[in-house]
């Protein structure tokens, strides 16, 4: 059994705003980690609208006050997409430039402190997403600024020493049977991140239906499939489905 601590710092994406069981995604992860009968205590520390100046002010001082130095403590950021919004005086809230500024100051420190992940901004559901979290503040959303902000976020890992990255396959398991866009987009962020020297791992949603076109992409190292695998399981029991899976991935590489 693994005892540790986590601070969950970003936006309102790690606080969960209007999930209505007040989890948020680090709250269903932490609950999934106890399940295996690990001890862990979940710290999160995600604020509404927060940009990455923001979190740059207040990161230190909350996460050391529930971290100190004689426990086992990690540290996940989650940020930037706030930075791309336009706020109601049509500026944007932070420069593309000095979020990747901010992100480096950030990272750079906590990486020296303590074990981190970094997950980087995600995409909103439609282009010209309008977010009004206040009388006479709006907020609007781009999927171009924040893929922009994503990618430029992607050369800073490197530069940080971040060994390895972790592509999200949900919009390919989503639009598969559509169409091939996200699975272009996804081999040009896979050979983006290879040709920096990192180490290129893939996973969400992927399937034995639709594993094979992404296990196909020469520069991916690793793919993360979990709930596919196991809901075959219950059916044929886990070294079918294992076996399965990896006849599909295997037969898709060569």
């Amino acid at each position: 059994m693994a005892i540790f601590r986590i601070c969950f710092i970003g936006d309102s994406i790690t606080l969960g705003t209007v999930d209505e069981d007040l989890l948020g995604w680090p709250g269903r992860l932490v609950r999934h980690v106890w399940a295996e009968g690990h001890d862990v205590t979940c710290y999160n520390l995600g604020v509404r609208a927060d940009t990455t100046e923001l979190i740059g002010r207040r990161w230190r001082a909350e996460s050391a006050a529930r971290l100190p130095d004689h426990v086992d403590g990690r540290l996940v950021f989650a940020f930037g997409v706030n930075d791309t919004a336009i706020d109601q005086s049509g500026q944007i809230r932070v420069t593309h430039d000095q979020s990747v500024k901010n992100a480096r100051a950030t990272i750079g420190e906590a990486k020296a402190w303590k074990r981190v992940l970094w997950i980087g901004p995600a995409p909103v559901r439609k282009q010209g997403q309008r977010v009004t979290p206040a009388a006479g503040v709006t907020y609007d959303f781009q999927n171009a600024r924040i893929e922009a902000l994503d990618r430029a976020y992607l050369d800073a890992a490197k530069d940080l020493g971040v060994p390895a990255i972790e592509l999200h396959t949900g919009r390919y398991a989503h639009s598969w049977q559509v169409d091939d866009r996200a699975l272009a987009q996804l081999r040009l962020a896979v050979d983006h991140a290879a040709g920096l020297g990192l180490a290129v791992h893939a996973g969400h949603g992927l399937t034995y239906r639709n594993v094979q076109p992404v296990a196909a992409i020469p520069a991916l190292e690793e793919l993360n499939i979990g709930h596919s695998v196991m809901s075959r399981a219950i059916l044929t029991g886990m070294p079918e489905a294992i076996s399965r899976m990896r006849h599909l991935i295997d037969a898709a590489r060569h």
